[in-house]
C-alpha cells in the first residue's frame, strides 16, 4: 500500500534532509527496531495493537514518506520489544519476532523491498516454545536470531542464538543453560563483526558472550549488580558496546575490546538506553528514554560524550531503536498523541541540527554524564547445541493504514 506523506502542518512535503515523522491510526502503535538500506530507505518494525499485538512493518523513503505498511498475524505478534528487523543493502530485510500469545514460536522472515514475505519459518525447541528479540545479518546472508528457547519439563527458560541460512534452514542453535525456574533468562541483543563472530547480551545476570560463526563460545561474562543489558553493537574489528539500565537509575553504555576486556563505561541521566549502533569511524549512538522524552546520545570510541538530544512534546515519547548510515542517524519509538503513534526520526550524525516539528521538539539536553563503575565475573554457564523444530508457515502480510505526518528539521 502506498501513501503520500504530509507535513505536520498539513502541507505535502517532498524529500527532506532531516525530519521527524509521526505515523498513527486508531491503534496503540510503537516502533521497536529500525534499519536503513544503502539507498537511505528505512524500515521499521513494531506493533500496532488493536487488541492482540500483531507485528507491524513499514518502509519510508529517505525523505520520510511512507512507501508501504504491512501487518502480520497476531499469532506471531510482539510484546515488549519482541521484534527486530535488519535491512540488507539492496533493500530487502530480515525480520524476527516471537511471543507467547499463540503458538509460542520464534518467527523468522525474509521480506522483499516491496514488503512481501520471501522466506518464513516458525522455530521452537522440541515443541515447547520460543521467542526471538533481536537479529543480525551477515555479509554471507546468514541471519542470527537471539532470544529464548523454552523447555517445559521441567520448565526452563534458556537464552539462545539460532543461525539461519539464506533459505531459512537452521545452521546451528546454541542454548545457554541457567538451570530451572521461570526467571526472565534471554538474549535481547545480537550483533556481528567482520569475521561473523556474534556478540550477544542478556537481561538475566547481565550476561555478555561472544560466539564464532560455527556457534562455539569464545567467552562469556556477567556484568554484576543491578544491570539489565538491552542491546549490543559490534564494530567490524570486534570492539563492541552494550547498553541498558542500572535498575532504572541510569542509562548505561559499556565498551569492550574483542577479547571481552572492558575499555570504558558511562552513565547518562536517570533513564534507560534501549538500543545502540556504531558507525564506520567507531563513534557510538545510544537511544532510549529519559523521563517522558526520547533521548539520543553520541559517544566517541574512547567514551567521550559528543552530544545528547531529546525528542519531547506530543504527550511524551520513548526511544527503542537506532541505526546509523553515512552522516545520518535514524531512530524509532513512540509518541503519545491522541493514542500512541509510531515516532521515526532522521537527524545529522554531527549533532548540528535542532528544531521544532509540529508538537515535537528536538533539542539539546543536559543529563548528567558520568563514569559508571561496575564489577564483572567470568561466567561458565553450560552451553548446548540443539536442533530445534523449524516449520514452514504460510502467513500473508496484510496492508494496514497509517496517517503519515512528516516535517523538516
Amino acid at each position: 500500500m502506498r501513501m503520500q506523506a504530509q507535513g505536520m502542518d498539513g502541507r505535502k512535503k517532498g524529500a527532506s534532509s532531516h525530519w521527524l515523522a509521526i505515523l498513527g491510526n486508531a491503534n496503540q502503535n510503537r516502533g521497536f527496531s529500525i534499519s536503513v538500506d544503502d539507498a537511505g530507505r528505512c524500515i521499521v518494525a513494531g506493533s500496532s495493537a488493536g487488541g492482540l499485538f500483531p507485528v507491524s512493518v513499514f518502509r519510508l523513503t529517505p525523505g520520510g514518506q511512507l512507501l508501504w505498511s504491512n501487518t502480520l498475524p497476531p499469532t506471531i505478534g510482539s510484546s515488549e520489544g519482541d521484534v527486530s528487523v535488519v535491512a540488507n543493502p539492496a533493500g530487502s530485510a530480515n525480520l524476527v519476532s516471537g511471543n507467547f500469545l499463540s503458538g509460542a514460536v520464534g518467527f523468522f522472515a525474509s521480506i522483499s523491498q516491496a514488503g512481501d514475505i520471501q522466506v518464513q519459518r516458525n522455530t521452537d525447541q522440541s515443541g515447547n516454545g520460543a521467542r526471538f528479540l533481536s537479529c543480525a545479518v551477515a555479509k554471507t546472508g546468514s541471519t542470527y536470531a537471539a532470544g529464548q528457547l523454552l523447555i517445559f519439563s521441567p520448565f526452563q527458560c534458556r537464552s539462545s542464538v539460532v543461525k539461519y541460512t539464506t533459505s531459512g534452514g537452521v545452521d546451528w542453535a546454541r542454548l545457554f543453560e541457567y538451570g530451572g525456574g521461570n526467571s526472565p533468562q534471554y538474549f535481547n541483543g545480537v550483533s556481528l563483526d567482520a569475521d561473523e563472530n556474534s556478540y550477544v547480551c542478556g537481561v538475566e545476570f547481565g550476561l555478555v558472550a561472544k560466539l564464532n560463526s560455527a556457534g562455539a563460545v569464545q567467552f562469556q561474562k556477567q556484568i554484576t549488580g543491578s544491570f539489565n543489558a538491552k542491546d549490543v553493537a559490534a564494530s567490524p574489528s570486534g570492539r563492541f558496546y552494550v547498553v541498558g539500565e542500572e535498575q532504572s537509575a541510569a542509562a548505561v553504555i559499556v565498551c569492550f575490546d574483542p577479547s571481552g576486556s572492558q575499555q570504558w563505561s558511562r552513565s547518562l541521566g536517570g533513564g534507560v538506553f534501549n538500543a545502540v549502533a556504531v558507525d564506520a569511524s567507531g563513534d557510538v549512538y545510544a537511544c532510549g528514554t529519559q523521563g517522558s522524552a526520547l533521548c539520543l546520545a553520541k559517544y566517541s570510541s574512547s567514551g567521550r560524550l559528543l552530544w545528547q538530544r531529546t525528542v519531547s512534546g506530543g504527550g511524551g515519547s520513548e526511544g527503542n531503536g537506532v541505526a546509523v548510515s553515512g552522516n545520518n542517524v535514524y531512530f524509532t519509538g513512540k509518541v503519545s498523541t491522541n493514542a500512541d503513534d509510531f515516532l521515526v526520526g532522521k537527524v545529522p550524525a554531527d549533532g548540528s541540527k535542532t528544531g521544532t516539528v509540529g508538537a515535537l521538539q528536538y533539542s539539546v539536553s543536559a543529563f548528567a554524564d558520568a563514569a559508571w563503575a561496575y564489577s564483572e565475573t567470568s561466567s561458565s554457564l553450560a552451553t548446548t547445541t540443539v536442533t530445534p523444530n523449524n516449520a514452514t508457515p504460510t502467513y500473508t502480510p496484510t496492508p494496514f493504514a497509517l496517517t503519515n505526518s512528516v516535517g523538516d528539521l
